[in-house]
């Protein structure tokens, strides 16, 4: 078998399975991202590196209280082959989540976006 797919929100990942003498394509194309927020919130969406707050793309979150909380995300894939003689499957598959990232919540904050 070859590589993994790798999460590449928005890409494609073209791969090769061989199964007695079959050389089987595989697509990997991630469907959704969800991440869990490790306070009982999650919400899902690829999200944009840098993005300001409140802009399109932006993964937002307000935490209740002060701590440390475990976040981590877990991505779903269509997996799409062509079996000899069968035409091409597809697949949705859950990748386990990932391994949490800690991140301590020391200060809370409101951001005001209007005025009177």
């Amino acid at each position: 078998m070859g590589s993994s797919p790798a999460c590449l929100a928005g890409f494609s990942v073209r791969d090769s399975v061989t199964v007695v003498g079959q050389t089987i394509p595989l697509v990997w194309t991630p469907t959704g991202t969800t991440r869990d927020f490790g306070d009982g919130a999650s919400a899902t969406g690829d999200g944009v590196q840098g993005a300001d707050v409140g802009s399109p793309g932006a993964i937002e979150h307000s935490y209740a209280r002060q701590g440390s909380y475990d976040i981590s995300t877990t991505t779903t894939y269509n997996l799409s082959f062509v079996l000899p003689g069968q035409g091409t499957q597809t697949l949705s598959l859950t990748a386990p989540p990932s391994p949490p990232i800690t991140l301590p919540v020391r200060e809370i904050q409101t951001v005001v976006d209007t005025t009177r």
